[in-house]
């Protein structure tokens, strides 16, 4: 396991329990300031073995007055709940979770198809009824994240799949390049910022409502849920141009090793030197008629 899943893990984790506690689905605004202290979480240790990960509830300041204090303990109950629920193949596992939380989910238990074959959760709670509850998640979890895109789509819902080549976090809107060439405006809320971030140059697949065009060809769409397809991100190749590039003149003339004429020789063409000149202006009135 890489130490850049280990952070993608941690981070996914810390985001997902944000957006259990508010359930956003198309709406726009970053998150409270009251659920940012309630479910912020604080790496406290390593455990021999296995990699694991120690995370505690992080203590809300003296001086804040949260409206929400039980939201970050809440949070965890509810993702230890739905990790069950879902490895157990219950019908309902999913039922009032948010698109954007079922993202978090599949961006989680993404190692599992990549040789990891389980991932276990341990909450501790002491001051919760379940004291202590313990969940494994297998590829059974993620096969049942991996067909939530799948279902039916809302009139109205488009699925695209292309590259995130170009991102303005002031507007929250980024470019979606499609292998045919075309490119989708994709409008995103601001608690999106480090997704977005996290997607830029790979293989995703956007959901959203059509914000601009049409169904069959949307110009552009506000982003409901965003799947990583392929998470290697795609590099500038050494010859070629890929679909999601717009390169310019200069650029493409230095990939194919296209060098500026020495001389206004180099620009003659191959006609023989020893022709007739009266022999070449015949040919060229005649190229002109």
């Amino acid at each position: 396991m890489s130490v850049d899943y280990l952070a993608t893990l941690a981070k996914e984790i810390q985001t997902t329990l944000r957006r259990i506690a508010t359930n956003k689905e198309g709406k726009t605004g970053r998150y409270s300031k009251e659920i940012e202290r309630a479910c912020s979480l604080d790496i406290v240790g390593f455990a021999k073995g296995s990699v694991r990960l120690a995370f505690e509830l992080a203590p809300l300041p003296a001086e804040a007055s949260s409206l929400w204090p039980d939201a970050g303990r809440e949070s965890l109950e509810r993702f230890i709940e739905t990790l069950d629920a879902g490895e157990s193949g219950r019908d309902d596992w999913s039922e009032g979770l948010s698109a954007s939380v079922l993202d978090g989910f599949d961006r989680i238990t993404r190692p599992l198809d990549d040789g990891i074959t389980s991932i276990a959760f341990n909450l501790d709670s002491p001051s919760s009824r379940h004291p202590r509850r313990a969940v494994r998640v297998t590829k059974q979890f993620r096969e049942r994240v991996r067909v939530m895109p799948s279902a039916p789509t809302p009139r109205g819902i488009v699925r695209i799949v292309g590259v995130i080549w170009e991102a303005d976090w002031k507007d929250h809107t980024a470019e979606l390049h499609q292998s045919d060439g075309r490119v989708v405006r994709v409008l995103f809320d601001a608690h999106r910022d480090e997704e977005i971030t996290d997607a830029r140059r790979l293989k995703v697949a956007a959901t959203g409502t059509v914000a601009s065009g049409t169904v069959i060809q949307p110009h552009a769409i506000r982003l409901d849920r965003l799947e990583v397809l392929d998470p290697s991100p795609l590099e500038t190749p050494g010859d070629g141009v890929e679909f999601w590039e717009k390169p310019t003149v200069l650029q493409l003339a230095e990939r194919q090793g296209v060098q500026p004429p020495a001389s206004l020789d180099d620009l003659a063409g191959h006609w023989p030197d020893d022709d007739n000149i009266d022999d070449f202006l015949d040919t060229v009135r005649q190229s002109r008629q």
